[in-house]
Order: C-alpha cells, then structure tokens, then sequence
C-alpha cells in the first residue's frame, strides 16, 4: 500500500476492503499509542520537518480519531522556526534539488533547533531545573542525531543527569509492520521511560532482532526460545502474527519470561 507524502493527492487514493481494516487496526494502534505516550510523559511534542498543517491535514484525512489527542500536545514545524543563512535558505526553498547529505544536514539541523527550544522551555519552569529524560522517536536518523547532539553540547551542571533515550523505527514500513512497531512502542514505552540511563535503539527488518536489540538496550536478558514465527512477511503485509509477537512481547515486560540484569 503506497500512499503519496503530498495532501492534495490524497482525495485520488482509493482502499480495497483489506486494505480498509487494516488501517483501522492501524488507527487503534496510533491512538493506544499517542494516549500511552500521554499518560507517561508531562509533555509530548511532534516535530515535523514538513510544511504545516501537513500534521493535522494527514490526521483528519487517514486517522481523525486522534484529532483531540493533537490538540493536547504540541505540534512544531521544525523548518518554520529555524535560523535561515543564505545557504539554509535555499535548502529550505526546495528539497528536491538538494543533495541527499545536505537534505540530512538541513533536516537535522532543524530537528536539533526546534528540540533545544522545545526542550529548554520546558525544563525552566523554576529556576535552577535541571534536563532530565528525553525521548526522541522516529523513523530517520537524523532524528537520532538532533537529540543526541543537543544533549551531547550541553553544558550541564554537576548535579544534572540527562537520560538520552533515542528509538529509531524501520523507515518506509508497510501497514503491517507499523502496526507491529505501534504496539510494540505502547508495550515498551513505560520501561524505556523508567530506565535510568540512556537508551538507543535502532529497528531493522528484523522483528526478533529488534526485540532482542529493545531487550538488550534495557538490560533484560531474555531467556524465552527463539522463535522465527515472529518474523514478518512485509512483501505481504500479512497480520497472522501480530497477536502472538503482542503476547510474546507482553510477556516480557510483564516479567513472565525475564529476569533483569543487575548492574
């Protein structure tokens, strides 16, 4: 199922039936997702390299249900906001006809901005607070690179202990793998937040690689059987394991199957 990235060829796109219910299962998986996210973070920020109101335009044409979650949290438009030089400015005017590393390089630049002053309004709600936790959750690297530079160039006080905590998900999945990696996102997220230390995590097309990776990253050994079941046609997008890799994953975290490492 391709689906085109610009809003005014979406009214073109037509479902058939399967396609249809998957992207309602797809919808409940976003919407657990976003108010998971919710519940545990004091804020939840979407930063977005693409142009507004591309956000809320893609909510309300493929997954309106989430509609009053969007207006709960912030939505900044990285570009927008963005010191401009010269250079920057003709990056900025049209991607197209840039280089790929001068796409990353301006992409990542305008991550790293909006995030440090997402980041730093938030943590001077009294003076003397210090960074603490910060999630970054993507599907490009350069995503992962924004968040670690900016915590990597600050000039910490002694006292502060900033946890880096970096996820990057399989770029260009199918329905059924962004399915997958929504629910597992949910599953995870509770323990990422908690871990005092930081994370960072790269998908591949791999599902049991990554849940190995997730594991790891985590310090929980795993101590369940291997099994190739979990893995994914993605040529497919075939569904028939969603539920018993949710279980598996469950089962996890839960602590039906692990013990964690001690440091």
């Amino acid at each position: 199922m391709g689906i085109p990235s610009k809003p005014d060829l979406w009214a073109d796109v037509k479902f058939s039936l399967a396609q249809g219910a998957a992207l309602g299962v797809w919808r409940a998986a976003l919407y657990e997702h976003l108010c998971t996210a919710a519940s545990l973070s004091e804020r939840v920020v979407i930063v977005t390299n693409s142009r507004p109101p591309w956000v809320s335009d893609c909510a309300a044409h493929f997954a309106p249900n989430i509609l009053p979650l969007l207006e709960k949290m912030r939505v900044v438009y990285a570009r927008e906001n963005m010191p401009i030089s010269p250079r920057l400015r003709s990056l900025k005017r049209d991607l197209t006809e840039q280089l790929p590393y001068a796409i990353d390089q301006m992409q990542t630049f305008a991550k790293n901005t909006a995030m440090e002053k997402e980041t730093r309004k938030f943590y001077s709600q009294y003076k003397g607070q210090t960074w603490k936790n910060i999630i970054s959750i993507g599907d490009m690297t350069f995503e992962r690179d924004a968040l670690k530079e900016l915590t990597f160039m600050r000039k910490s006080p002694a006292r502060e202990h900033i946890r880096t905590k970096t996820w990057t998900v399989f770029p260009e999945p199918s329905i059924g793998r962004m399915i997958v990696t929504l629910k597992r996102l949910s599953i995870f997220l509770p323990s990422v937040i908690e871990f005092n230390d930081d994370f960072d995590v790269t998908m591949t097309e791999s599902l049991v690689d990554n849940k190995h990776a997730v594991l790891k990253a985590l310090n929980i050994r795993d101590d369940g059987p291997e099994d190739t079941a979990f893995e994914m046609d993605t040529a497919t997008d075939s569904l028939q394991d969603l539920d018993m890799l949710l279980l598996d994953l469950e089962g996890m975290v839960n602590g039906d199957t692990i013990t964690r490492q001690q440091s």
